[in-house]
């Protein structure tokens, strides 16, 4: 239930603030009482101080998410929004709404896209001692954060100039295919593809890329099952016409 209460609470917090719901003092006060609660919970309480997943913890913040992790997130979002107003006044400035219009068009690809450059800066600063990893919570370790922030905006910056130089590319759509097929079946094939990625990548997410040193050949198989069944469309010259066989119909 971890899940629904934590994501649900912070959708329902961008629905109402869409719905004009959040005054500012209101955001500020729930800014400032999330701010007082973090720390206790983590200092008095039995979650970790790092949001995501560390292995070894016995108890994650992310997996399922904790009220530590929605505290975080009722901060973020409380700060963001109640600066909102006036960062909509900076960014219709100057060359701001240039830079934004290009990054909205590329939002969707860069959250599809968005592991590579870290996953890329993790094995080039680890092994070579670019990035040092500290004790979890010391204060070289937030140091190190700050160092990942300015790495990381970097490479965000790059990779959205990729993404919109090659959006052709990036940002395609999977490819799909006509089949002789009623639009029913395709329809249910759709259905089926769905929930069968969702469960790869779910079996994925909660047993990791290589549970025991092993490929996730059963995960990955259910994974490209379920992207074919996706990509089937009916043909538009298919006619459901009676006493002919699907093979004479798609002819």
């Amino acid at each position: 239930m971890n899940y629904f209460f934590c994501w649900a609470a912070i959708y329902q917090l961008g629905i109402a603030w869409h719905g004009g719901l959040l005054r500012r003092r209101l955001l500020a006060s729930m800014a400032v009482a999330a701010a007082v609660a973090l720390p206790l919970l983590v200092a008095l309480g039995p979650y970790p101080i790092a949001m995501i997943g560390v292995p070894g913890d016995r108890v994650q913040n992310s997996t399922p998410p904790s009220v530590a992790l929605l505290a975080l997130a009722t901060l973020q979002i409380g700060v963001l929004f109640a600066v909102a107003p006036a960062l909509n006044r900076l960014l219709t400035r100057g060359r701001w709404p240039r830079v934004i219009s290009i990054a909205n068009n590329n939002v969707m690809a860069l959250y599809l896209w968005q592991m590579i450059p870290v996953i890329v800066v993790t094995l080039v600063g680890y092994p070579t001692g670019l990035l040092h990893q500290p004790p979890i919570g010391s204060g070289l370790w937030w140091l190190a954060r700050l160092e990942w922030e300015l790495v990381l905006a970097v490479v965000t910056v790059i990779l959205l100039g990729l993404l919109s130089w090659r959006r052709s590319l990036f940002a395609a759509p999977l490819p799909t295919f006509a089949a002789p097929v009623r639009e029913s079946v395709s329809l249910a094939a759709l259905y089926l593809g769905t929930a069968a990625c969702a469960v790869s990548l779910g079996v994925i997410a909660a047993t990791g890329f290589a549970p025991n040193g092993r490929f996730p050949v059963v995960p990955v198989v259910l994974f490209a099952a379920g992207a074919l069944l996706v990509a089937v469309g009916p043909r538009d010259t298919f006619v459901d016409t009676p006493g002919r066989t699907p093979a004479q119909q798609a002819s």
